[in-house]
């Protein structure tokens, strides 16, 4: 839609903004789609969201009488690129204060920080991490967490075959509400030491998967992508086998598993124990 085009711009326009005027940058961050979300990284952005939230121009101004006559001052590359736009977004029902701010939200600031992010809606394991502020659109949602293992155990075959059984089937694939989501034993990291072997390894493997991951999306050469794909391959399995001695599955836990075809219950909670 046009207004779209006003608050998520591509590469090219937020270039543009910033050579005018270097202040813009504080405003316009980088923003992701479903589709750039991947399982342990996410592509390069080509998006951004200029982020204005409601109550900012307020604080930032002083509460002001002349709100827009201030910000087209502050950020005057910005102001001139949102303007066109001004009769469309005086309509929105979810501005806030005034037309060039979102709506209000109460974890802008949690995009901030080191963070997991998922698709809601997966056919598969698909949790990345990342610690650059990017946002994302409402396809995403972040777990405000930097954890690491937390992580592990979301991709691994264990997660996902604990997510089956815990969220809710749509068509060939689970909808990760966090209310279902929220619900699947996670061994409590805090219960480990950080300096232990389970520890060390199993984060160990994930910085590993994770910096694979960022040359995989670096590399161009299909000789080079191939072999850091084998990497990957070789990591995530690893991956698995930790998290398996981390929950101490037996052997006929780990068939249940990587069979994926039972629902019983009886099974499902033995594994949990």
């Amino acid at each position: 839609t046009g207004l779209n085009e006003a608050f998520v711009i591509g590469e090219e326009t937020r270039d543009r903004l910033i050579s005018e005027d270097p202040k813009s940058a504080e405003i316009i961050k980088p923003f992701l789609a479903g589709k750039d979300v991947k399982r342990y990284r996410v592509s390069l952005v080509n998006q951004h969201l200029i982020l204005i939230p409601k109550g900012w121009t307020r604080t930032k101004s002083g509460n002001t009488k002349d709100a827009w006559g201030w910000f087209s001052k502050e950020y005057p590359a910005v102001a001139s690129h949102l303007l066109p736009f001004k009769m469309a977004a005086e309509k929105r029902y979810d501005q806030g204060d005034y037309w060039w701010e979102l709506r209000a939200c109460d974890y802008y600031d949690e995009f901030e920080k080191p963070k997991i992010m998922y698709l809601v809606f997966q056919v598969k394991p698909v949790f990345s991490f990342d610690d650059t502020g990017k946002l994302g659109n409402n396809a995403i949602w972040i777990i405000p967490n930097a954890d690491k293992i937390l992580l592990a155990v979301l991709n691994s075959k264990l997660g996902w075959f604990l997510i089956t059984q815990y969220c809710t089937q749509i068509q060939n694939g689970y909808q990760l509400i966090f209310k279902y989501l929220g619900r699947i034993p996670i061994v409590k990291t805090d219960s480990l030491s950080s300096k232990s072997i389970e520890a060390e390894h199993l984060i160990g493997a994930v910085d590993n998967i994770l910096m694979l991951n960022k040359k995989l999306i670096e590399t161009r050469t299909p000789h080079e992508k191939t072999a850091i794909q084998n990497q990957i391959d070789v990591t995530d399995y690893q991956i698995d086998q930790l998290v398996y001695e981390l929950y101490r599955l037996t052997a006929e836990e780990i068939k249940i598993v990587e069979g994926g075809q039972t629902s019983d219950r009886r099974k499902r909670s033995n594994i949990q124990g």
